[in-house]
């Protein structure tokens, strides 16, 4: 993989990770605005969770 495309699914990876983490362990900030508004806290840590396998994915195949 070039150089380009490796710098931006590591980017991608991070961010995912970052926002996986955040979800987790703050489900009630991250779904008090924006498109996550009245989901139930669960489904909001079952899309960290989600965040941080993709995240793991993309950094691993980097």
């Amino acid at each position: 993989m070039s150089l380009l495309p490796a710098t931006i699914v590591s980017g991608q990876g991070l961010f995912l990770l970052y926002s996986g983490i955040y979800t987790l362990f703050f489900p009630k900030k991250a779904s008090a605005t924006g498109p996550l508004v009245g989901t139930p806290i669960e489904t909001v840590r079952v899309l960290s969770v989600t965040s941080l396998s993709l995240g793991t994915v993309y950094l691993l195949v980097v």
